[in-house]
């Protein structure tokens, strides 16, 4: 049954759930899911996104998911009424929620929370009581009048505007309030004008497949109720599909934000009807039984809920055998894709699949029919990376196939607390609580200091890249860089918290790599030729 492979992923997180919770009624934190804060005491605010706890806990008690522990289990609803009554203390009196630190008012936050509050109202109908029932109802209305009063400044994302288009959305029809409908439907027409005829939306200006899918699961959501914008989610669908790779694995450094995990919730509520989104749903059902993606089990506390309450999802529309047949994957088709907006290259043969990322300095993912995986992640060292996302044009292959990629070499984003710093972090905060302009100016600082920002360093990387029926070959030339640099395979350019989570392909065997040519410094210049087998245990 398809829906067996999820349902198989979903059992272990069960009991991990419901011991984030605090599920006692005589307890001053009853209901709150951030465990760390309220049994372990290390920390000093509670995590309000956990408390997308409720929705999971919800989902399990509904949907008929086999062999769920929850299914049937009245107490669950006394759970997810205790989970949203906490979540209420935590909402400011304006509507809106903080994320990372207090006095944030994060308008991602507020999306996420308020988009799973108002379907946990929905799912769970008259199985909480009137007064809770309200209480949340409230919540979430205040939640989604405060996100259309505001909007987010210090980027667009994607996966942010399409979580707070379904919590308006929703909400708007729960409450019978058209203003918060026209709200949400007016956010989902600015993702859509935002995105590339290429089939992806922008986070951070760039494409991140991992975060798309994310996005797609709210969006999925709203079609359904709309029926609008179905080509556009078949063809954000049919993007998605560029990144699964031979080995079942997804994503990973070719994307802007640096994401290998998967959410697939929205491709399997679309694949009934989206050819692309049943193409890739089968290819990602095979996947999560093989245990080949970054998935349910590799996800740390922050990103468990989300990721749950989708493979919960996909769970129940895949128990419903809706899905058109099965079609090629991009993998599966040899040819060569260049997406000169999203500035990536796709190229596949028989022997293997690779994206390259030309606007992030040349990165190489690629993934053999031999059971090999190849990454190439360009030049770094501990303060320097060639991988920084590039804005305007970038050339695509010439004619005779070969890429020419030219990356500066830059700063690397990374920054960690200690304790003076947190302390003044935390002071800034206090400011913030007074005088609420000032977490904008916060938030845009953190943005700039750890993602967009572009700090040039010295000297540049230029690689070219051919791409044949066989194998690869980069020839690298740096020029007037830091003797420390060094090629590397797996690195984070920014800070994404997203970022580096364990990927299956890490422990499959590399290709062979033969180094045709290695030069020192100060002009380093080294040329190799990766070369893939035909899967049937040669190398020829």
């Amino acid at each position: 049954m398809p829906a067996d492979a999820y349902a198989d992923a979903i059992r272990p997180a069960v009991p991990r759930l419901v011991s984030l919770l605090d599920r006692d009624p005589t307890s001053p934190t009853y209901g709150c899911f951030d465990r760390l804060w309220w049994s372990w005491k290390f920390t000093d605010m509670p995590a309000p996104r956990l408390q997308e706890g409720v929705l999971c806990l919800a989902l399990l008690a509904d949907l008929d998911v086999p062999s769920s522990p929850l299914a049937g289990q009245a107490r669950v609803w006394t759970w997810v009424a205790a989970g949203l009554d906490f979540l209420a203390t935590l909402q400011h009196r304006s509507g809106c929620f903080d994320e990372a630190y207090p006095y944030e008012r994060s308008w991602g936050a507020t999306a996420f929370l308020g988009a799973a509050v108002a379907r946990t109202v929905e799912v769970a109908g008259d199985r909480l009581d009137t007064a809770a029932r309200t209480r949340a109802l409230d919540l979430a209305v205040r939640a989604g009048r405060w996100l259309a009063d505001h909007d987010e400044t210090h980027g667009f994302l994607a996966n942010h505007r399409a979580a707070a288009a379904d919590a308006l959305v929703t909400t708007g029809e729960l409450a019978g309030d058209a203003a918060l409908r026209r709200a949400g439907a007016a956010l989902v027409d600015g993702i859509v004008a935002a995105g590339s005829p290429e089939g992806w939306f922008p986070e951070y200006g760039g494409a991140d497949p991992g975060y798309q899918s994310h996005a797609l699961g709210y969006l999925a959501r709203i079609c359904r109720r709309t029926g609008r914008h179905a080509d556009v989610l078949d063809r954000a669908a049919g993007f998605l599909g560029l990144f699964l790779g031979k080995d079942g694995g997804f994503g990973g450094e070719t994307g802007a934000r640096d994401t290998s995990f998967l959410f697939p919730g929205g491709i399997e509520a679309l694949a009934s009807d989206s050819p692309h989104a049943a193409a890739l749903a089968h290819g990602v059902r095979e996947a999560v039984a093989a245990r080949r993606l970054t998935g349910l089990d590799a996800m740390d506390d922050r990103n468990l809920m989300p990721m749950l309450a989708s493979y919960l999802t996909a769970a129940h529309a895949a128990a419903r055998g809706t899905a058109l047949g099965p079609a090629p994957l991009p993998r599966d088709v040899p040819g060569t894709r260049w997406l000169p907006d999203a500035g990536l290259l796709v190229h596949t043969t028989p022997r293997y699949h690779a994206v390259v990322a030309v606007r992030k300095g040349g990165v190489v993912v690629a993934t053999g029919a031999d059971g090999t995986a190849f990454v190439d992640g360009g030049w770094a060292d501990a303060r320097h990376t060639t991988q920084l996302p590039r804005t305007g044009p970038v050339a695509g292959p010439g004619a005779d196939g070969v890429v020419v990629v030219r990356a500066p070499v830059g700063r690397r984003r990374h920054a960690v607390f200690g304790p003076a710093s947190f302390v003044a972090f935390r002071a800034s905060s206090a400011v913030a609580a007074a005088v609420p302009r000032a977490s904008t100016v916060v938030k845009h600082a953190l943005v700039r200091r750890l993602v967009t920002g572009r700090a040039s360093g010295r000297g540049h990387l230029e690689r070219v890249l051919q791409l044949d029926d066989e194998g690869i070959t980069l020839r690298d030339t740096v020029v007037d860089a830091p003797a420390t640099l060094a090629p590397v395979e797996r690195t984070a350019a920014i800070h994404m918290g997203s970022g580096r989570y364990h990927q299956p392909r890490e422990l499959l065997p590399a290709p062979p790599v033969d180094v045709v040519d290695d030069r020192g410094w100060p002009r380093r210049t080294r040329t190799v030729r990766v070369r893939f087998g035909t899967g049937e245990g040669s190398h020829d």
